[in-house]
This record gives C-alpha cells, sequence and structure tokens, in this order.
C-alpha cells in the first residue's frame, strides 16, 4: 500500500514542480512537461530523448535492480 501512496505524492510533487516552472521560451519543437503517471518529466528538445532514473515507487512487487535503470521517453522530431 505505501508504494502507491509514494505514487500519488510523486504525482503532486510533479504537478507542483510543473506549475512553479516557468513555461518553455525557446523555440522549436518541443515534448511538454509531464506527469506520465509513473514519474515527471521536464520539457524536451525535438528529437532528444528523456533519460531518468525510475522512482522507487515503480517497483511495486520487487526491490529496485542493483544497477539502477534509465526509464526512457523519446520526445518530438
Amino acid at each position: 500500500m505505501w508504494k502507491w501512496k509514494q505514487c500519488c505524492l510523486a504525482a503532486v510533487q510533479c504537478c507542483d514542480l510543473m506549475l512553479r516552472t516557468p513555461p518553455n521560451g525557446k523555440e522549436g519543437p518541443y515534448c511538454p512537461r509531464t506527469w506520465d503517471g509513473w514519474q515527471c518529466w521536464n520539457d524536451t528538445p525535438g528529437g532528444a530523448t528523456a533519460i531518468d532514473i525510475c522512482e522507487g515507487h515503480i517497483y511495486f512487487d520487487n526491490e529496485p535492480p542493483s544497477c539502477p535503470n534509465g526509464f526512457r521517453g523519446s520526445s518530438l522530431t
């Protein structure tokens, strides 16, 4: 049950961060910041790949791997 609460708290913190961070003022295509249901992603330039370490609440039935894996999300091209 605790990992569900951690996920919900992470979502609220992500929303707060998105509201506090100024809009992307850069030119060109980009993927907007988002909460994907698992973790928070910042604005990412088009053609780039956003990479981040998976949050602990993602591992519901097991522990994180000993060598952290990046969770990838492609941006617009």
